[in-house]
């Protein structure tokens, strides 16, 4: 049996860890950083809308209608509600929303997108955490500021208590010149404290489960 939502649209969908009754979808672009390079061009970026699609009764609820120059984040799931972002190039403002879906999202928290980093900008963790990062260094902008540097290959994947918690993937074996049998790709867990303090390191690969809980292998 094929169950249908109320809307068939062809979206690809995503689940939302730490619940199984919604999961959503972008009807476009869900990268901020492409703001930024369509200003660059002299461009307004197309506006995208988000969607929470409703397993157990096959609804589809969009929050906000798409509007151009307007982006939302993915959706987070803590403390038993639905987190996202919406960025407003145009008004160069970045809201924090949190929702039932098919309740008015309610507004949390605004900020000025200017001296922002949009590159890899996203939620996580519990509270939720408006975050970002690139090659170089973390930045957690809610609800509190925190930054520090990170090592080659480092990702920051969730907070919790204080706590940052990265993979770092290491070739080793590997030339430049290269790929031999001898090359091996293995991972490491890194804990740090809320000033980038490197408090532990552990070899193995973080996995999040559909129930939102975080495993190392």
């Amino acid at each position: 049996m094929i169950h249908r939502f109320e809307s068939i649209q062809s979206r690809y969908l995503e689940e939302i860890p730490g619940q199984s009754r919604f999961a959503f979808a972008h009807t476009g672009s869900s990268d901020f950083y492409d703001l930024v390079e369509y200003a660059q061009e002299g461009r307004v970026c197309p506006g995208s809308a988000l969607l929470f699609c409703d397993y157990d009764t096959g609804a589809i609820h969009q929050p906000f209608p798409e509007k151009k120059g307007v982006l939302y984040s993915d959706p987070l799931f803590a403390e038993d509600c639905f987190w996202f972002l919406q960025a407003d190039w145009g008004a160069k403002r970045l809201t924090l929303y949190r929702c039932l879906p098919g309740d008015p999202p309610q507004q949390v928290k605004v900020m000025d997108l200017g001296g922002m980093s949009l590159y890899n900008l996203r939620l996580m963790g519990s509270p939720a955490h408006i975050v970002s990062q690139d090659e170089e260094r973390f930045e957690c902008w809610y609800p509190e500021r925190i930054s520090f540097p990170l090592v080659p290959q480092e990702t920051v994947l969730f907070l919790e208590d204080g706590k940052a918690y990265s993979e770092i993937w290491i070739e080793e074996g590997w030339k430049e010149e290269q790929d031999t049998e001898q090359t091996r790709l293995r991972y490491q867990l890194l804990v740090r404290g809320s000033d980038g303090t490197i408090l532990s390191r552990e070899d193995g690969s973080l996995h999040q489960r559909p129930d939102g809980s975080w495993w190392i292998a």
